[in-house]
C-alpha cells in the first residue's frame, strides 16, 4: 500500500510537463486545419533545429546547477545577469548556424512539396527567437532554483491559454506562419515576466563571478547538450526516412501522419517522464528492500490503469486522430495503437529508470535510452517505409521500450544483488 504523503510534489511536476506538451498539441491541432503538408511542415521546423532543442535545455540545466550551489552564498543580480548574457551569446551563436543550416536542411528533406513550402514560410521567424528562448530557458530555471516552481506553474498556465487566443487570430489572419508568430510574442512575453518577478525576489547585488566564469558556463551549456543531440537526432532521423522514403500522395499522407504521432507522443508521455523524475527523487536514500516493496506496489496498483488507458486509447485512435488532425489513414492508425500497447511497458520503465537513477546508475539509463532508437527503432521504421507496411514500422515504439525494461531490469537486479557500485559514488 502506497501512503499519500509518498505522492506529495507530484500534481505540480504532472502538469509543468504536461503544459508544455499541450502547448505542442495545441499548435498541431490548429495548423492541421490548413491542408495537407502543413502538420509535416511543423514537425519539420522542430526536428531540423535540433541543436537550438538540445542547447536551450542544457542552458537551463546548467542555470539549475550554477544557482543552486550558489545558494549558500546568496545568488546576486551580478550572477544572474552574467548567466543571462551567456545565454544571449550562445542563442545568438545558435540563430546564426540555424540560419545557414536549417534552410537547407528543409530543402534537403522536403525540396519540392507542400511540407518544404510551409517550413520554408517560417523558419526564419523561428531562428530569430532563438535568443529569447535561451534567454527565457536561463530565467525559468533560475525560479525553479530560487524555489519559485509553483509560481512558474502558475504562469506556464497563462502561456498557454495566451497562445491558444494568438494562435485563433494570428493563424487566421496569417495562416502557417500565424502559429510560430505566436510562439515568439509568447517567448517574449514569458522572458519579460520572469525577469521582473527575479529581480523582485533577488535584492541582493552580490560580487561579480570569478574571471573565466562565462567561459566556464558556456563551455558547460556546450557539453551538456551534447548528452540530448543523441535523442534529438534519432528522432530528425525517422522522420527523414519518412521525409525520404515519400511516394506523393500516399507518402505526404504518411508524412503528416507520423508527425501527428510524434506530437501525440510528447503528450502521451509527459505523465510518465514526470513519473520517472519522482520515483527517482522518491526512492533516493530508501533501502533496496523498500525501493523493491515500492515498485510492486506500484506495479500492482499502476499497471491496472494503464492498461485502461491503453485500451480506450487503442480503441477511439481513429476517432481522436479525426477530432485533432483529420483523417491520417492506416500509419496514425497503426502508430497510435503500438503506442496505447506501450503504455503499460512504458510505465514499468519509468519506475525502473526512477529506481536507478536514485542509485545513481545515471549512465545505464542514458546507454539504453540513446542506443535503443538507433539500433531498434530506426531499422524497424526503415523496413516499413521499404515495404510500405505501417504495421512494420510502429514496432518502433514497442520494440525499444521492451529491450530497454529487460536491460533496466537486469540492471536493478544486479544493483539489488550489490554487482554493482552508484556511479555517483564510483566519481
Amino acid at each position: 500500500m502506497i501512503e499519500l504523503s509518498f505522492w506529495r510534489g507530484f500534481p505540480p511536476m504532472l502538469a509543468s510537463f504536461c503544459l508544455r506538451a499541450l502547448v505542442v498539441q495545441l499548435d498541431l491541432a490548429m495548423v492541421a486545419r490548413l491542408g495537407a503538408g502543413a502538420l509535416a511542415g511543423y514537425a519539420l521546423v522542430s526536428r531540423v533545429s535540433v541543436l537550438d532543442a538540445a542547447l536551450t535545455v542544457a542552458v537551463g540545466s546548467m542555470t539549475l546547477i550554477v544557482i543552486s550551489r550558489a545558494q549558500k552564498a546568496r545568488t546576486g543580480r551580478k550572477l544572474l545577469t552574467e548567466i543571462w548574457f551567456c545565454a544571449a551569446l550562445l542563442g545568438l551563436t545558435a540563430a546564426l548556424i540555424g540560419a545557414l543550416a536549417y534552410p537547407v536542411m528543409i530543402d534537403w528533406l522536403a525540396p519540392q512539396d507542400s511540407a518544404g513550402e510551409f517550413a520554408r514560410s517560417a523558419i526564419f521567424i523561428y531562428v530569430s527567437a532563438t535568443p529569447i528562448r535561451m534567454v527565457e530557458s536561463a530565467a525559468i530555471f533560475a525560479l525553479h532554483s530560487l524555489g519559485r516552481s509553483g509560481l512558474v506553474l502558475s504562469w506556464q498556465i497563462c502561456e498557454a491559454v495566451v497562445k491558444a487566443a494568438l494562435n485563433l487570430h494570428l493563424i487566421s489572419s496569417f495562416g502557417f506562419v500565424g502559429c510560430f508568430i505566436a510562439s515568439v510574442i509568447v517567448e517574449i512575453l514569458s522572458l519579460l515576466w520572469a525577469l521582473i518577478v527575479i529581480r523582485r525576489i533577488v535584492v541582493v547585488e552580490g560580487e561579480r563571478s570569478p574571471a573565466g566564469f562565462c567561459a566556464s558556463f558556456m563551455r558547460g551549456c556546450v557539453v551538456e547538450s551534447t548528452r540530448g543531440l543523441a535523442p534529438q537526432l534519432a528522432v530528425f532521423s525517422s522522420f527523414a526516412l519518412f521525409a525520404f522514403f515519400e511516394a506523393a500522395p500516399a507518402g505526404m499522407q504518411r508524412l503528416d501522419a507520423y508527425a501527428a504521432v510524434q506530437g501525440f507522443i510528447v503528450l502521451a508521455l509527459a505523465p510518465l517522464l514526470a513519473a520517472t523524475r519522482f520515483f527517482a527523487m522518491r526512492f533516493s536514500g530508501r533501502s533496496p528492500a523498500e525501493v523493491k516493496r515500492l515498485i510492486s506496489a506500484l506495479l500492482l496498483g499502476g499497471a491496472p490503469i494503464l492498461v485502461i488507458i491503453a485500451g480506450a486509447l487503442a480503441l477511439g485512435r481513429n476517432s481522436l486522430g479525426a477530432a485533432l488532425y483529420g483523417d491520417l489513414g492506416p500509419w496514425w492508425s497503426s502508430f497510435a495503437a503500438a503506442l496505447a500497447l506501450s503504455l503499460p511497458l512504458r510505465y514499468a520503465g519509468a519506475l525502473l529508470r526512477g529506481a536507478l537513477l536514485s542509485r545513481g546508475r545515471i549512465g545505464a539509463v542514458a546507454t539504453a535510452d540513446s542506443a535503443a532508437p538507433w539500433l531498434i527503432a530506426l531499422p524497424l521504421i526503415a523496413l516499413g517505409l521499404f515495404l510500405d507496411q505501417p504495421t512494420v514500422a510502429c514496432l518502433s515504439l514497442l520494440a525499444p521500450e521492451a529491450a530497454c525494461l529487460l536491460w533496466f531490469w537486469r540492471r536493478h537486479a544486479d544493483g539489488e544483488n550489490g554487482l554493482f557500485a552508484s556511479e555517483l559514488q564510483l566519481s
